[in-house]
């Protein structure tokens, strides 16, 4: 019995990582678009007491190792 993992994500995970940066103007609207940091990682503060963190939540993206080397290719391509 053979078994077979169907990646649904697999196609766009390739499209992704087959994007070649080719102009500044599309660099510097990838790296508008794409976040270098979490917006959702939180410290919860009461009477400037930290109670609580909520931890980034970016990781849990099935995409994000594809997100994060568009972004450095789009940097690189700036720089």
């Amino acid at each position: 019995m053979n078994l077979y993992k169907l990646d649904l994500l697999n196609p766009i995970r390739n499209q992704l990582d087959s994007i070649i940066i080719c102009n500044s103007q599309q660099a510097q609207l990838l790296c508008k678009l794409i976040l270098a940091s979490c917006p959702f990682a939180r410290d919860i503060k009461v009477f400037n007491h930290a109670i609580a963190h909520i931890p980034a939540l970016c990781k849990l993206n099935p995409l994000y190792e594809q997100l994060m080397g568009l972004l450095f290719r789009a940097q690189c391509y700036l720089a």
